[in-house]
């Protein structure tokens, strides 16, 4: 996991070595209810929320994945300045 702040937003990235997710699911995996065939249980909601979440915060996540080699999830969250004390 790396972290660090860039243009207003503190960035996080966290990596994997794993399988890599297939270009046709990495257009689908932020949609509501979409799974695919897994030996893991689930029920599709996981990154639909986490995606929603941070856009109601003003944030973003993003992804990129190449199949046998792993991903990554970076996200993107708004440093709001504290407002100051009369």
């Amino acid at each position: 996991m790396k972290s660090y702040i860039e243009l207003g937003c503190l960035v996080i990235s966290v990596s994997d070595n794993g399988i890599g997710i297939d270009p046709y699911n990495l257009d689908l995996i932020f949609n509501k209810l979409h799974r695919v065939e897994s030996s893991v249980e689930g029920n599709g909601v996981g990154l639909y929320l986490v995606k929603e979440i941070l856009e109601t915060s003003g944030g973003k996540v993003a992804v990129k994945s190449e199949q046998g080699k792993g991903s990554v999830f970076t996200v993107f969250l708004p440093i709001k300045s504290k407002p100051k004390a009369p």
